[in-house]
Order: C-alpha cells, then sequence, then structure tokens
C-alpha cells in the first residue's frame, strides 16, 4: 500500500481551524465531540502510518482501497467544515448548530469503520527491492578491471538500503576481498568530524595495532596505501562535498589497481566517478513518505514538460503535500522549495533552467518517475487524445495531454486535480466540471475557454484556479462561493475588473492580474479584508484602496499600478511596515512624481520596479536605503543626472535595468561598482553617446542587453575588462554602431557561448570572450 495518502490526510487534520480562535462561537459540547472523534481518526492514521514505514505490515490490496476510501471522506468532511468556518458568521445560530450535527455523524460515521482488518494483514517485514543482477555484475566488473590507478565508483541514488546491500554483497565477496591487499568500509555520518572518520580508516587498515597522533592521520593513510599493491576503499553514505578534498589527499593514485567505491544520495559525489564508473539507482519506494506525493504529482506531467519552480509549488501546496512546519517558522513557500531542493537531490528531478540568482527555475521529471507514478492506484492519470478513456470510480488527478471530442468522463467525483495542456478547448469540459464535486485544482491556463463556467463557481473546495493566459473577460461574483480559494491566477487574460465579491475569499493567498493592454485590473471592495494575501500583482490603486493595504501584514509580492503624489506618503508608510515584502513594483500615474525618500525598514525587498518620473533629490535616499536590493527596474523615470554613483551603492544588485530613465549623454561606471551584477539592461536612452566602463567595475557581468540607444556609434569603452561577459544582444542599434562593432577584435578570444534559439535572424560577431547577437528589427 502506498502510505502516501495517509500523510495528505494528517497534514489536512493538523490545519484544521480551530473555531474558538476564530471567534465565532463559544464552546459546544457537539464541536468538542466532532473535534475528539477527529482527534480519533487522527490518531488511527498516525499508528498505521508508522506500521507500514516500519513495514511490520502488509495491507491487501481490497483494504488498502478501504483506507483509501476512509481518507478521502475525511478529506471531503475537512473540507465542508473549513468551508463552513468561513461563512458561519453569515449564519443564524440554529444554521451554524444543524451543520456542526450533521458533519459530526458523519465523522463519527466514518471512525467507526475498523481501518484494517487483522485476519486480512499479513504481520510480516515487507519485501524490500533488492539490487538489479546488472548493477551487481557491473560493479564486480569495474572492481576486477586491472587498469592502474585508482578509479572512484559512486554508487548513487536515493536514501535507501539497496545501495548499501548492492556494495555489501558484491565487496564483501569473498573473491573480491581477496583480490584487494587493504581493505577499509566506514559509515560516514551526516555531521562527520574529519578527524573520527580518518581515525576510523587508519584502524581498519592497521588492525588498530598503533596508536597515530591526530595531526598525523592524514600522511599516514597515504603512506600506507601508497606502499600497498592494491587497496579498496568503501565509504558509505557519504553526502558532503566538503569531505572530499581530504579523502581525496588521503587515497594516492599509484601503480595498482586500487577502488574507492561511495555509496550516495549527492548528485555532486556522484559526479566524482572515473569515467562513466558510476551505478545510478533510484527507487520511488525508498523516498521519505513526505516527498512521495510531490514526486508522483510530477510523474504525471507530460513527458519532458519543462515545470516551473514557482508553478509546481504551488501546486503543491494546494493538494496540501507539505507537512506543517509552522513551529520551525517556515512558510509553506519555503517548505515546498526544500521538498524540491531534495527531490532533485534524490536524482528524481532533472534541473533544465537555473535563475539569476541559482535558484531552480525549469526541471523536467525522470522516466523512471512517471513510471512510478502510473503504477500507484488511483493517484492520478494523464490521458493522450487517442488514449482509451476508461477511468475508475477513484482516480484523484486527471492531466489531458492531448483531448478530443470522444472523452467522457462518468464518474469523476473523487478527482482533486484536473489541469488540462491542450490548447483547444473541448466541448465536454462545461459538463464534465459540474461533476468534479471534490476538486480543489482547476488549470485551464492557455486554453481557448472564453468564459467561465458557472459550475467553476460551484467547486466549493478550489483551492487553485488558473485561468492565466485564456480569452476569459469576466469574473462574477459568484466567485465568493470559493471560500477556500487560495490562489487566482488571471495574468495574460481580457478580465478588466474584479467584482466586489472578491474580499470575501478570506482565505486568498496569491491573486496574479494583468490585462495584456491595461497591464492592471481593478479590484473592487475592500482588499484589506485578504489578511492572508501574500502576493497580490498587477492591480489599479485609488487612494481609498491605498487604506485598505496597511491590513495586508502577510504581503510579499506587491505591483500596483495609476499611483498618485497625494496618496504616496500613506502609501511607503504602510509598505514600510510589512516586515516580509520582497518584491515591490511601482507604477505611477501619467505625469505624477514618485518621491521615494520616506520609504524605510524594507531591508527584506530584494526586486524593486520603479515606472515613472523619480524626484531626483530622493534617488541618494532611496538607493541608500535599499543596499540589499538584488534587482532593479528603472523606466520612463525623467532623470537628467546619471544615476548611477548613487544605484552603485546597492552593492548586492545581480540585475540592473534603466530603460527611458535617463536623458543625459554618458554613462559611467566607476571601478569597483556592481561587484555582484550578472545582468544590464539598456533601454531607449535617444541621448546617450558615450558608456564607460571602467576597470574592476562589475567583474561579474555575464549578459549585456543594448536596446534602441539610437544615438550611441561605438560599443562601451572599457568592454574588454568585462572577463566573465559571455554574450551581448543588440537591437535597433545605429548601423554606425553595428560597423564599429564588426571591426572591434580585441586578440583575447576564449569561449564562444552557444547562440541562444529563440533569436531568429542574427548576424553572430566574435569580441573578446563573448558572443554579440544583432537581432533584426522583425525578427524579435
Amino acid at each position: 500500500m502506498n502510505d502516501a495518502i495517509l500523510d495528505i490526510v494528517l497534514n489536512k487534520i493538523s490545519r484544521v481551524p480551530n473555531p474558538t480562535t476564530l471567534n465565532l462561537f463559544g464552546r459546544e459540547p457537539i464541536l468538542d465531540e466532532f473535534e475528539r472523534h477527529l482527534k480519533i481518526i487522527e490518531n488511527e492514521f498516525s499508528k498505521l502510518k508508522i506500521q507500514l514505514h516500519k513495514g511490520s505490515i502488509h495491507v491487501p490490496d481490497h483494504e488498502s482501497n478501504k483506507i483509501r476510501d476512509v481518507a478521502y471522506d475525511v478529506e471531503d468532511i475537512i473540507d465542508e467544515y473549513s468551508c463552513f468556518l468561513g461563512q458561519a458568521k453569515d449564519l443564524s445560530v440554529n444554521k451554524r448548530k444543524n451543520t456542526i450535527r450533521k458533519l459530526k455523524n458523519r465523522i463519527v460515521s466514518v471512525g467507526n469503520i475498523c481501518l484494517i482488518n487483522p485476519q486480512s494483514v499479513q504481520n510480516e517485514k515487507l519485501i524490500q527491492r533488492g539490487p538489479e543482477d546488472q548493477q551487481k555484475s557491473m560493479l564486480t566488473t569495474w572492481l576486477k578491471d586491472p587498469t592502474p590507478g585508482r578509479t572512484i565508483i559512486p554508487v548513487w541514488g536515493t536514501r535507501s538500503e539497496s545501495k548499501t546491500k548492492l556494495v555489501e554483497e558484491v565487496c564483501e565477496n569473498s573473491e573480491i576481498r581477496n583480490s584487494f591487499q587493504l581493505y577499509a568500509h566506514v559509515s560516514v555520518p551526516d555531521c562527520v568530524q574529519n578527524q573520527s572518520l580518518l581515525r576510523q580508516i587508519a584502524d581498519q587498515l592497521m588492525g588498530g595495532s598503533e596508536r597515530i597522533e591526530d595531526d598525523d592521520l592524514l600522511l599516514k593513510i597515504q603512506e600506507i596505501l601508497q606502499h600497498s599493491k592494491r587497496y579498496l576503499i568503501v565509504l558509505y553514505d557519504l553526502n558532503d562535498r566538503e569531505v572530499w578534498p581530504i579523502l581525496n589527499f588521503a587515497f594516492p593514485q599509484n601503480k595498482f589497481a586500487n577502488k574507492v567505491v561511495i555509496t550516495t544520495h549527492s548528485q555532486s559525489i556522484g559526479s566524482l566517478a572515473t569515467g562513466n564508473h558510476v551505478i545510478k539507482m533510484h527507487s520511488f519506494t525508498d523516498l521519505p513518505s513526505y516527498l512521495r506525493n510531490c514526486i508522483l504529482y510530477c510523474g504525471l506531467f507530460p513527458k519532458y514538460y519543462l515545470i516551473a519552480r514557482k508553478w509546481i509549488t504551488g501546486l503543491w501546496i494546494a493538494e496540501e503535500f507539505l507537512e506543517d512546519v509552522s513551529y520551525d517558522d517556515k512558510t509553506l513557500e519555503e517548505v515546498a522549495e526544500d521538498y524540491l531542493r531534495e527531490l532533485i537531490e534524490y536524482s528524481q528531478l532533472k534541473v533544465v533552467k537555473k535563475d539569476i540568482h541559482g535558484k531552480v527555475k525549469h526541471f523536467i521529471v525522470q522516466d523512471y518517475v512517471a513510471l512510478s507514478a502510473s503504477r500507484v492506484d488511483n493517484f492520478g492519470v494523464i490521458l493522450r487524445g487517442s488514449d482509451p478513456v476508461v477511468l475508475g470510480p477513484n482516480i484523484c488527478r486527471l492531466f489531458i495531454e492531448k483531448s478530443n471530442e470522444q472523452m467522457q468522463f462518468d464518474s469523476t467525483k473523487m478527482v482533486r486535480s484536473f489541469i488540462l495542456f491542450d490548447e483547444p478547448s473541448p466541448s465536454w469540459i462545461v459538463d464534465t466540471l459540474s461533476n468534479f464535486e471534490s476538486l480543489q485544482i482547476l488549470c485551464l491556463r492557455y486554453t481557448s475557454i472564453k468564459v467561465v463556467p458557472d459550475a467553476i463557481y460551484k467547486l466549493f473546495r478550489l483551492r487553485y484556479l488558473d485561468l492565466a493566459s485564456t480569452m476569459v473577460e469576466e469574473i462574477k461574483s459568484l466567485v465568493q462561493n470559493l471560500k477556500l480559494l487560495q490562489t487566482l491566477d488571471l495574468r495574460d487574460t481580457l478580465v478588466r475588473q474584479l467584482p466586489k465579491n472578491v474580499e470575501k475569499l478570506i482565505n486568498l493567498q496569491h491573486l496574479y492580474a494583468a490585462h495584456p493592454s491595461l497591464r492592471a485590473i481593478t479590484v473592487e471592495g475592500n482588499i484589506g479584508n485578504l489578511i492572508f494575501l501574500q502576493t497580490l500583482q498587477k492591480i489599479k490603486i485609488n487612494h481609498n484602496w491605498v487604506k485598505n493595504l496597511k491590513s495586508l501584514r502577510k504581503l510579499k509580492n506587491l505591483f500596483i499600478t495609476d499611483v498618485k503624489q497625494n496618496f504616496v506618503e500613506k502609501l511607503l508608510e504602510y509598505l514600510s511596515s510589512m516586515p516580509n515584502l520582497n518584491k515591490l513594483g511601482i507604477v505611477m500615474y501619467t505625469g505624477e512624481v514618485l518621491n521615494m525618500a520616506r520609504i524605510t525598514s524594507t531591508w527584506n525587498l530584494e526586486k524593486l520596479y520603479l515606472e515613472g518620473k523619480l524626484d531626483e533629490s530622493a534617488i541618494p535616499t532611496m538607493c541608500g536605503q535599499f543596499r540589499m536590493l538584488k534587482e532593479f527596474g528603472m523606466v520612463m523615470s525623467g532623470l537628467c543626472n546619471d544615476p548611477l554613483p548613487y544605484v552603485s551603492n546597492m552593492s548586492s544588485l545581480v540585475k540592473l535595468e534603466i530603460n527611458r530613465a535617463y536623458d543625459g549623454v554618458q554613462l559611467v561606471f566607476g571601478p569597483d561598482w556592481f561587484p555582484n551584477l550578472k545582468k544590464l539592461y539598456l533601454y531607449e536612452m535617444p541621448k546617450l553617446s558615450l558608456v564607460v566602463i571602467d576597470n574592476g567595475t562589475m567583474k561579474n557581468l555575464q549578459f549585456l542587453r543594448l536596446y534602441f540607444l539610437t544615438n550611441l556609434k561605438n560599443l562601451p569603452t572599457g568592454l574588454i575588462n568585462l572577463e566573465k561577459l559571455e554574450d551581448i544582444i543588440l537591437f535597433q542599434m545605429p548601423d554606425e554602431f553595428i560597423r564599429h562593432a564588426q571591426f572591434a577584435r580585441p586578440v583575447r578570444i576564449t569561449r564562444l557561448p552557444q547562440p541562444v534559439t529563440r533569436l531568429l535572424d542574427e548576424v553572430s560577431l566574435m569580441h573578446s570572450s563573448f558572443m554579440i547577437y544583432i537581432l533584426s528589427n522583425d525578427k524579435l
């Protein structure tokens, strides 16, 4: 039985709101009874999870189905209970009591079901998947290889007994052992002390016959192994790359065929392999239980689909896959990113692209993960158009890569997630959605849907609604029914405003909006009611709306437009009191001037985007406040003086954009400025005729973008000083600039990156250690 469903239920129970803390009503005996039975169920599931984890019981299929059904019933009851609490203030006392009584009766009924029939459960250790014969044969062959030198053989995969068992069976074989003169095998703890580890190795090599001082251990081990005929060292669970340099020195190269075998779950350690001498072992069943639902979910995506980090972590949260770590002062988003890092370390996911800060941006799923997902009964299915549609009654997740008009879903009441990857919206989708009684996640991104069906507004368990990049024009007031909604994504839709009833979505955490031509949308009602909001993008504001901002203490990401001078002071006051704010975008109303001098206490801010005329006298103060800023964009700022001497105080900047922001003729990047900058964008400054790059400035710059600089005739002076520059992209630059760029050929040419695929019509020019891409006007 897959115990992942138990984690979902236990996580959901742990987050059940306490009605007394919400001041909804006093203690009611019937309420106490409901919570008592919920606690009984929690204890039963916890005990079952422990038994399954230890492998002390084996649950037959028919019992697994019963447990899963009970789990789903508990989920449904908790969802209804949470939804009830969200609207309890609007209900009469009798209505509250009747609702609680019905829920109590249901939870009692579920709790009376025996989770496991003792007569059908086998009290025996579950059989673990043994190592593959091919892997044993491969390791044996490598150990017998007589090639002189030192061969490092990592056995790399998830944390499991499988790696240890494989290595023990091969390395402890008498034939293998006898072929080596010296042999040592040690387990490396997570928090290893170097001297302790070296002591264990030395004692085994010398049989404990000699006491060696700590300072002499490293050289003694090297001396012993250097003069031996052949040695074999086995390191179990070496996962910290920082330990390796010492061991690398201790295990010398000589003229004999020496071997070092390492078991690890670290990709970094796995990369130490000599040539292709690495054994990759992957096992879904060996993953920690808290990761299994997350990786199974990824396994439902289309093959080689580029999955975005921010998207998948939001989906995991909506599915309630994450353990409650509120006691550890971590947000669910932080926990989700921890899970993602672990799954990458365990080789379940492959990173395709990282962002400028080194964080994962996109990844794909390894083939064997998708296979694991397909083998877990009822977890979910992915349909590919031509596939026959035969769904069991308890399928929980439905992903459609390619739809067809013949698809029919007669039994979909258990579906928790529905994601449609196909752009054409099939005609059956409206009728089908009305059957998704338990739906928590609905993603119709990029589809051709134009009208939100009323059926969606009846999905009261919905937590995640993604309509981004669709033709949807309106969100109806019926949206108030979605009391559990946490994420509403309306980016690149035709929605111009949200109804007043949005203020009743009290669990909303992320609201994304952006009209293609209007850029932002209007939100009616009191946004201050949404006290759990973390993301608010891109919203038009007014004076009354600003007053509601002071209630949004959890905001992390805010992008607002149509800001006017007369409420900037209050706006900045409220922003300065938001302890978690790390991304801020402000777009001024046409003709209005932004003075940022009054903003304070925003030390957590990492990204800042300012569009509109800036009060030039406030720039020194503003830049002094944002010394920890990592990304900064200035657009249409109307500056007459070079802002760089002040912006350079933001020494942590990784990305800088100056776009139609400066009306002067030259920009000078002084010595030692911007030590961490990796990306620089200079756009549309018609008077700019000279860019100077002094020696020592921007020493980590990798990418330079020059667009629409119509008066710039030459490459920036001192460009050769940028030793880490990889490429320059030019667009709509003057012909004279292009001619000069073509003949600028310093002799220092090191490496040339591959042209990026999105640049369709380009002329590539070798220049120093970077590549210049000139984009044609009609192919951008």
